[in-house]
């Protein structure tokens, strides 16, 4: 990757600007996680939330079965936003749904019993169409999210989210379920518990911070309540059951599903073009 590819990634990722993200890169010897420490440290930015730079166009589509136990999620790409709302795209997108509503195959299943279509599309439109990705959530109740909507179920941005009853049916479930695949769209989690955080996201976190307080002259046991501090706020920003509720900010993912009696099993967010972590 050139360094101009480099500047504009790091830019993407980090909101910084040109000359902030150029020095950043010389200083990390062109190392973009390095160099987005660096930009932190000196108070550039904050934190950078888990995700890539945009690298491709194309949407997100989803289907749901009828009882809401499960849902199919896939991505398709093409080259440019010309084609993405071209109309024999936007066919492709709908067939591919329609198949995947009928076997819901496998992530490699799914990509074989559409090659076909997929040669053929990219014949039409020039560019070249390819099926990156897909998966299948299940549970008690599967909600879904779509965001930047051209057309239904089609978008920018998708959510999956799979939600486990702890009592009887939830009164106001379908509206709740989708509000909470809206927030997992805007709020951008990276796991659901903190528990499922890997001990390495966790360190580096740590070891940050206390690069940044050691810096500091306050007592030891100053900088311990900061550190604690520091990190409780870190995990308010990326796990789902810590972050505050957008749609009743007095509120935390966690109190709106105890008060459901509901739980979080799993979710999946996908954004078109980002680099897979």
């Amino acid at each position: 990757m050139n360094d101009m590819k480099k500047i504009q990634e790091l830019r993407f990722k980090t909101s910084a600007g040109m000359m902030d993200c150029k020095k950043a890169l010389d200083e990390a010897n062109g190392d973009i996680d390095t160099a987005i420490d660096f930009l932190r440290k000196n108070g550039v930015i904050k934190a950078a939330k888990k995700g890539g730079r945009i690298a491709s166009s194309g949407s997100i589509a989803l289907g749901m079965a009828d009882d809401n136990s499960k849902a199919f999620m896939f991505e398709l790409n093409c080259e440019t936003d010309f084609v993405k709302k071209n109309e024999r795209f936007k066919e492709t997108i709908e067939d591919i749904v329609k198949i995947q509503n009928t076997k819901w195959l496998s992530d490699e299943n799914l990509v074989e019993d559409t090659k076909d279509i997929i040669v053929e599309t990219t014949s039409i439109v020039s560019e070249n169409v390819k099926l990156r990705r897909s998966t299948i959530l299940e549970g008690d109740k599967v909600f879904a999210y779509i965001h930047d909507c051209m057309i239904p179920e089609q978008g920018r941005i998708g959510v999956l989210v799979s939600i486990k009853l702890n009592g009887e049916e939830v009164e106001g479930l379908e509206e709740l379920g989708e509000q909470i695949a809206m927030h997992i769209s805007a709020q951008r989690p990276e796991a659901v518990s903190r528990e499922e955080l890997s001990k390495e996201r966790i360190q580096k976190e740590v070891d940050f911070i206390t690069t940044e307080l050691n810096e500091s002259e306050k007592p030891q046991e100053v900088k311990d309540k900061m550190l604690s501090g520091r990190i409780e706020k870190f995990y308010a920003d990326v796990v789902l059951l810590d972050q505050t509720f957008i749609m009743d900010t007095s509120k935390s993912i966690k109190d709106v599903l105890d008060g459901h009696n509901i739980s979080v099993v799993d979710f999946v967010r996908w954004e078109v073009g980002e680099e897979e972590n």
